[in-house]
């Protein structure tokens, strides 16, 4: 489910003797949704007011708001390791620059697996800001496929600065109606686990802690950012999975000892982007467990939760949080481009098989 960020809490308003009276946040961190963001500048950030925060180092009424330098946004306070945000969207209130004096840059960043990309924005152009009535936001998507936790913006275009609006990213979850296999070999929808149920995982056991829900009114969401990927029984292998498996494009299949995001997997004909969704929405869950593991859903290993984008981003968040779940010690591949070739060809193979008659 996507969640929107907009840094709109509790403002400290303050007089100014240079600008009047000036609102912002004060402090460096902010917490929305379950997570835990860090804000950095080395510049003056601009004030919704029109003035300045000297230390840089603050969220403002707007969310960021940037003069002429860098603002860096890390996703998990201090330590960005153990939070990620996938299937970014930010929107910008205010971008207006001289395309002589330099460029805009947003560059997301993965600071694990040491991955980053870099998006140039318009130059020469006033998006919000004085031309508000005539020009909508501007809207700047991430990479697809992959997971970030750093978010650095560069501004060499002082004094205009730029103005985000909100961040809104997607959480990783698998579907109701998606099999689990409990101890005792019987299958059980996630929608019917609850805390204390044993189910099975790819090495052992395990006992389900928590299953968060997250509900998706379709109306409101684009489809090709909410909607659920579909692994087609045997897309896998001979029975892998037994069942058609519906997952979020972020969540991870355990595959020949990597973690593989769903999206990766898709090949428009045996693991493809559900199309169409109830107009009445749907249900993703995400079963929490002592670890981040492979749990058995429908004979694959899916991953189990893991706290990226905290549990107060689901609809039933818990009043407790449990302590941080460290990831499996498995590579992650986030992208097609980034699937293994031996893998990328037994997944075709399998598809031609499963697709075309003649190839059976």
């Amino acid at each position: 489910m996507p969640t929107t960020f907009n840094f709109h809490g509790d403002n400290l308003t303050a007089a100014d003797p240079e600008h009047g009276t000036e609102t912002q946040h004060d402090n460096t961190q902010f917490t929305e949704n379950g997570v835990t963001f860090f804000y950095s500048s080395n510049v003056d950030s601009f004030l919704a007011s029109g003035g300045f925060d000297p230390g840089g180092n603050q969220f403002g009424p707007a969310a960021i708001q940037l003069g002429d330098g860098t603002g860096t946004l890390l996703v998990g306070n201090t330590d960005p390791s153990n939070a990620f945000l996938s299937d970014i969207v930010l929107e910008f209130e205010l971008i207006a620059h001289d395309p002589n004096v330099g460029t805009v840059n947003v560059v997301f960043s993965n600071t694990v697996n040491d991955t980053q990309q870099t998006i140039t924005l318009p130059t020469g152009t006033e998006i919000g800001g004085v031309a508000a009535d005539t020009n909508p936001p501007l809207l700047v998507t991430a990479p697809a496929g992959m997971e970030f936790n750093k978010i650095v913006f560069q501004a060499p275009n002082a004094p205009n600065g730029i103005v985000l609006h909100s961040v809104t990213a997607t959480p990783t979850c698998v579907l109701a109606g998606t099999c689990f296999t409990r101890a005792d070999g019987a299958q059980v929808a996630v929608e019917d686990l609850h805390p204390g149920d044993r189910i099975r995982t790819e090495a052992g056991e395990t006992t389900v802690k928590w299953v968060g829900q997250q509900f998706i009114d379709t109306r409101l969401t684009h489809p090709a950012r909410v909607n659920p990927i579909c692994i087609r029984a045997g897309a896998l292998g001979e029975g892998l999975p037994a069942r058609d498996v519906l997952v979020s494009a972020d969540h991870a299949i355990g595959i020949d000892g990597i973690l593989v995001n769903a999206g990766a997997l898709v090949n428009g004909h045996t693991i493809h982007r559900v199309a169409t969704m109830p107009r009445a929405g749907f249900t993703y869950y995400h079963v929490e467990t002592d670890a981040h593991e492979l749990l058995l859903t429908e004979g694959i290993g899916v991953e189990s939760f893991i706290d990226y984008v905290g549990r107060e981003g689901f609809d039933n968040a818990p009043p407790a949080l449990s302590a941080r779940i460290p990831e499996m010690k498995l590579p992650r591949v986030s992208a097609q481009r980034i699937l293994p070739a031996a893998l990328r060809a037994r997944l075709a193979a399998r598809a031609k098989a499963l697709t075309d008659p003649a190839a059976a």
